[in-house]
């Protein structure tokens, strides 16, 4: 299990998930509190502290944490079209993020982009910006989704 970044609805029901399925190890951001570990390993299960970019099973990688604020850590499926990169809520940045990717499989295309992308509140110069440095990464498609903490604009 590969747990994104500390916030409650990246977490989701952990707990209730590990005290039904012990036998899994769970991959976190080796910033998240001592409290986790020490809750993750009473319910029976390990965890693994993720700090730089790593291969964790045949052709799954994580990024490795980015980002300064909120450290958070993304997904890379290795597939026959390409990586796929799965992300949290993206709050190191979505380019950051595939730029990493292409930096850790660099002989791979950027087959697609999926999860939040955190850009409820990007302006449009941004927006432009961001699909132009897509092209650049030569990324093939995207499929954002909103993070769980955006608020709507009144």
């Amino acid at each position: 299990m590969v747990i994104s970044h500390i916030h409650g609805d990246h977490l989701g029901d952990l707990y209730g998930f590990l005290r039904k399925n012990p036998n899994v190890t769970v991959l976190i951001p080796v910033s998240f509190p001592k409290r986790i570990r020490e809750t993750i390993t009473s319910l029976g299960a390990e965890y693994q502290d993720i700090k730089g970019a790593a291969k964790i099973a045949e052709h799954v990688y994580t990024t490795g944490i980015l980002g300064a604020a909120i450290k958070e850590q993304s997904l890379l499926l290795d597939t026959k079209n390409g990586i796929v990169v799965i992300t949290g809520c993206a709050h190191p940045g979505i380019v950051k993020i595939a730029g990493t990717a292409r930096q850790i499989l660099p002989d791979r295309d950027l087959h697609l982009l999926i999860g939040g992308f955190h850009l409820g509140s990007s302006s449009e110069h941004n927006l432009k910006s961001i699909i132009e440095q897509f092209r650049y990464l030569k990324v093939q498609k995207v499929a954002p989704s909103p993070c769980g903490h955006l608020r709507p604009s009144v």
